[in-house]
């Protein structure tokens, strides 16, 4: 293909593209109107509706619902996680700010690509806020630890040293998972390929994001105080970690 030609089939793709959405949202307001109608009639037959076009309809308004109620529950799982585990409202606030760029990126990546979202991989975001907050409770821990080992070190030494010591295990963490992810792109399945690839590149921004906007917000704040260690959670996690020393 020629230079001009390349940018007609371009112009032409992007016009079919258009043109697409717009035929689907008057498909779906023409079945909503079909629906109405017939609720009108329920008490008289039984009256059932089908054909591709309420297939396609009904698809995408799961496929919507589905984002939105799969998003709202891990946020709340997320919150109450944090909340119980570490019990202070900046180890919840970061996490969660962080999980709302990544998701707002990823959305937006997709969109900007003009990658549509199947059933396949509608829960793709559910995936990337639980990676993310790994990443976050990584940094939290041992940042905390850090603070434990130097009480006197200043915020900008204690966050350097945090990602230093953690940024290399995450990145072979994350680096490995995006191998694994990227291994559904052989599959020959269209929507299992796009999902490949959505989580390989959503990966990627969620560890980049982690490791930039996390310690540059930490950085606005103060030094861990101290005493945060004497509670339960510490005891049984520590108990397990020196038992598997004793008894490896």
């Amino acid at each position: 293909m020629t230079v001009e030609e390349k940018r007609q089939l371009e112009a032409a793709a992007k016009a079919y593209s258009t043109y697409y959405a717009e035929f689907q949202d008057q498909w779906q307001h023409d079945i909503a109107d079909v629906r109405s109608i017939l609720e009108q009639h329920q008490d008289q037959a039984d009256i059932f509706l089908g054909g591709v076009p309420m297939i396609v309809a009904d698809s995408i308004d799961f496929i919507a619902r589905d984002l939105r109620t799969f998003c709202a529950g891990m946020m709340v799982f997320l919150i109450v996680f944090l909340v119980v585990i570490f019990r202070r409202v900046q180890w919840v606030l970061l996490p969660m700010l962080v999980c709302v760029c990544v998701g707002i990126s990823v959305i937006g990546f997709l969109s900007l690509a003009n990658w549509p979202v199947t059933i396949v991989s509608s829960n793709f975001i559910s995936l990337l806020l639980i990676f993310t907050l790994s990443f976050s409770v990584h940094q939290i821990v041992r940042y905390r630890e850090c603070a434990g080992e130097s009480p006197d070190a200043d915020q900008r030494a204690l966050v350097g040293q945090m990602v230093r010591t953690i940024g290399v295990p995450c990145f072979y963490m994350v680096f490995t998972t995006i191998v694994a992810f990227g291994s559904l792109v052989v599959s020959g399945i269209r929507p299992v390929i796009d999902f490949g690839w959505m989580m390989a590149i959503g990966l990627a921004i969620s560890f980049i994001l982690s490791f930039t906007l996390f310690p540059a917000a930490l950085m606005l704040l103060k030094p861990e105080p101290q005493g945060w260690g004497d509670d339960v959670t510490s005891k049984v996690t520590l108990y397990f970690a020196k038992l598997v020393q004793r008894r490896g």
